[in-house]
């Protein structure tokens, strides 16, 4: 695979899933980090954003404290606009901002260091979900966002995940399992803007009392889901 550049602007989650599928990583700007490390995040907005991937444009604020669901059938688009939020993706049209500052290709970088990022196709070329921990949690050390092993664990147990899990066999794992120890990783990790592309595909209580708990943490959290699976603060249907 290409080199991965670590950076104090890319989001854990982000550098670790290109390592994984040997992307590459760009990295924009000086490498000052106490200069550039991003203020708290306020809102998230998109302003008549048409993706190629979506039939119609997209206007729509999230902010901190609220749980805002990216819902649509599946093949919609709404892995669209988490490329779109994540600056994977350029927008055809229209705007997509951070405290009103824009998101592009180019200044994402600058933007994933506030991002906690849980994707729907979760794809691990390890044996033990207890490898990813410890390696996610060494890059977040390594950008200055460490946390112990022990906050992870407590993020699992409010999900009713044992440790147990994190040494057993992948293979033998559900996607949903193994999506919902990312989310706790996420959780425990930290970062502003907390983005999950369908960690659930039917109604989940538990998922719900999660999401709603990273909010009233004063986090803005977005979720894409196929129906309504969780509770949420507004809905945006694509």
């Amino acid at each position: 695979g290409k080199k991965i550049a670590h950076d104090t602007f890319i989001s854990v989650f982000y550098v670790y899933l290109c390592r994984c599928y040997g992307m590459a990583v760009s990295v924009a700007g000086n490498e000052n980090h106490e200069s550039h490390v991003p203020k708290r995040i306020i809102m998230l907005e998109f302003k008549n954003v048409q993706l190629e991937a979506v039939p119609h444009e997209l206007s729509f604020v999230a902010r901190l404290g609220e749980v805002t669901a990216i819902r649509g059938e599946r093949g919609s688009g709404k892995t669209s606009v988490v490329n779109a939020i994540l600056g994977r993706a350029p927008v055809v049209s229209g705007f997509v901002t951070i405290d009103g500052e824009l998101v592009t290709v180019g200044s994402a970088p600058f933007f994933r260091k506030t991002v906690s990022y849980v994707p729907q196709d979760v794809r691990l070329a390890v044996s033990r979900l207890s490898v990813v921990v410890d390696e996610m949690l060494a890059i977040a050390a390594s950008q200055g966002r460490g946390c112990a092993k022990a906050a992870v664990a407590a993020e699992m147990a409010t999900l009713g995940i044992t440790e147990d899990v994190l040494r057993t066999d992948v293979r033998s794992l559900d996607g949903r399992l193994v999506r919902l120890v990312l989310a706790a990783l996420g959780s425990a990790i930290g970062g502003s803007i907390f983005l999950l592309d369908e960690p659930v595909d039917r109604p989940d209580t538990v998922m719900s009392s999660f999401l709603r708990r990273q909010a009233e943490r004063g986090r803005c959290v977005v979720v894409t889901e196929s129906g309504d699976y969780v509770d949420c603060d507004k809905t945006i249907m694509i």
